[in-house]
């Protein structure tokens, strides 16, 4: 990111999420608008696609687990509890 703040680094990355899909967009022809909807679309919002995409698989795995073998997930969120809650003790103490 070099010497320049977090904010300008935001900008520019949003700048250029929007100006590079929007000059790809208009090959799309007569679709030219969706292809501009779409490549701004999926270039700002991708990234939080793929973490609900990976929360859902997350859950859906603590939920066939807690299915399958409901003392496993419990000691599994015990285990999980614990160590955020020494992380944050830590992140506090810091």
């Amino acid at each position: 990111m070099g010497d320049r703040d977090w904010w300008v680094e935001l900008l520019a990355g949003a700048a250029g999420a929007i100006t590079l899909p929007l000059l790809l967009g208009l090959a799309w022809g007569r679709f030219r608008i969706a292809g501009v909807v779409a490549g701004v679309s999926l270039a700002l919002l991708l990234h939080v696609t793929v973490v609900i995409a990976l929360l859902t698989g997350l859950y859906r795995g603590v939920e066939s687990l807690a299915g399958a073998r409901p003392r496993a997930a419990l000691a599994l969120g015990g285990v999980v509890a614990v160590g955020a809650g020494i992380v944050w003790i830590l992140a506090l103490a810091s």
